[in-house]
């Protein structure tokens, strides 16, 4: 999951590069490719906070 991150950040630049040099063709694609790295992103994430949530608590050692 990290590296779709980070991919996704170099993704990003890349983007911006394309901006900067007027490839708007270029940027669009590049975009629309962070945005669905994003969107698994924030899917996967979703999924994992779900489970910590439901997941029992940790036995502390508070019991008597």
């Amino acid at each position: 999951m990290l590296e779709e991150a980070h991919k996704a950040l170099e993704t990003m630049s890349a983007a911006c590069m394309a901006m900067k040099l007027d490839e708007w063709d270029e940027a669009e694609r590049k975009l629309r490719q962070v945005h669905n790295v994003v969107a698994h992103l924030l899917s996967e994430i979703a999924d994992k906070n779900r489970q910590a949530m439901t997941a029992p608590g940790s036995d502390r050692g508070d019991r008597r």
